[in-house]
C-alpha cells in the first residue's frame, strides 16, 4: 500500500527529475538557468566589474559560497 506521499511525488514534475538525476545535477542546470535569466539584467554591470582588482580571498570567498555551502546544502 502506498502513502499519500509516494503517490504525490509521483504525479508532480518535480519528484520525477528528483528520482531520475542526482541532486546536484539538478542544482547545476539550475544555477545554470538562473544566470542565463538575469544575466540580460546584469551584463552591465558584470562588464564594468573591474575582475582583476578583486583580490584573491575575495575570489575565494565568492567560489566557496557557490559550491562548498550548496554541496553542504544538498547533503543535509
Amino acid at each position: 500500500m502506498q502513502t499519500i506521499a509516494q503517490n504525490e511525488c509521483r504525479c508532480s514534475p518535480i519528484g520525477n527529475f528528483v528520482s531520475r538525476y542526482s541532486l546536484i545535477t539538478i542544482m547545476k542546470w539550475m544555477f545554470t538557468y538562473a544566470f542565463l535569466c538575469t544575466l540580460p539584467f546584469s551584463y552591465d554591470d558584470l562588464m564594468a566589474t573591474r575582475w582583476e582588482a578583486l583580490k584573491g580571498r575575495v575570489l575565494l570567498g565568492i567560489l566557496f559560497i557557490v559550491v562548498c555551502v550548496t554541496t553542504i546544502n544538498l547533503t543535509t
